[in-house]
């Protein structure tokens, strides 16, 4: 038997009625009569699906950038209408880039607007785990926690930290009637003993399982999801709308910004031109 399941040696199949030469090509041949249609020869070209990209493969959702001014301007508006300024998370050295962008992008999926990040061993977000999610998300630095928790403390906000330890709160029950501070800790030790000192109480995840922890961008998404949709159902999008008006005309600026970059980048430049050769920065 050969590869395609046709025995050896049998006649040829005929090609059905009606049939194009091209189709009847790869037979004619076989009969020893004329040579395959050239044009059919070679592999056929695949055809993209609609939207762009390979078969199977979703649709492309076009990006912010791709948008009309008007409408990108009308989305940017209606997100941080949806978010929450009661709800900020603390990175207290998270020490993978990886986690940290991961952490934030759900912060950005969840409409929490604001994060600290308590700087020891950090640099910057990983763009791939973020996904883009940096660049909507109001990040903030300190370089001790007690520099966040005490600007946290002055404007209201429950310091809550998320630990093992006995007694938590599930996050069913962590209170949510006023602003509240998520406190994440490293990787491998979780949070200090310095955030338990200063913390108001502590919010476990239940689990079931053989597993006795959760990666902290993990235990990040289910808490901010949680405590976000609790907190939203008590006050609603809080965040202040000066905020709002003040990131709105920040994001624009920065868009703004971006787009000139990259029509600079790939206009040609006039020989009569006082600016040509010069770099471009982003």
């Amino acid at each position: 038997m050969s590869g395609g399941g046709v025995a050896e040696g049998a006649p040829p199949r005929p090609a059905p009625p009606g049939a194009s030469s091209g189709e009847r090509g790869e037979d004619a041949s076989a009969e020893g009569g004329a040579e395959p249609d050239s044009a059919n020869t070679g592999p056929r070209p695949r055809r993209s699906p609609p939207g762009g990209g390979r078969e199977g493969d979703a649709p492309l959702r076009p990006s912010l950038r791709g948008e009309p001014r008007d409408a990108r301007t009308a989305r940017l508006r209606e997100a941080l209408g949806r978010r929450l300024g009661s709800i900020v998370v603390v990175c207290e050295t998270v020490r993978r880039r990886h986690n940290v962008s991961a952490i934030l992008r759900s912060c950005e999926a969840f409409g929490i607007h604001e994060v600290h990040l308590v700087t020891g061993g950090f640099s910057r977000p990983s763009r791939g785990a973020a996904r883009g999610a940096e660049r909507w998300v109001a990040r903030r630095t300190f370089a001790t926690l007690d520099e966040s928790v005490a600007e946290l403390r002055a404007r209201g906000f429950r310091i809550v930290i998320a630990d093992l330890r006995p007694g938590a709160w599930s996050p069913e029950e962590v209170p949510v009637d006023g602003p509240l501070a998520l406190v994440l800790g490293s990787e491998l030790l979780g949070v200090s003993d310095r955030a338990r000192a200063l913390a108001d109480g502590a919010v476990c995840i239940p689990m079931h399982g053989l597993t006795g922890s959760l990666n902290v961008s993990a235990s990040a998404a289910i808490l901010v999801r949680a405590l976000g949709e609790r907190r939203r159902a008590v006050a609603g999008a809080d965040l202040d709308p000066s905020v709002q008006a003040a990131c709105l005309a920040d994001w624009l600026a920065r868009e703004a910004a971006a787009e000139e970059g990259r029509v600079a980048r790939v206009s040609p430049v006039h020989p009569d031109d006082p600016g040509a050769g010069l770099l471009v920065e982003d």
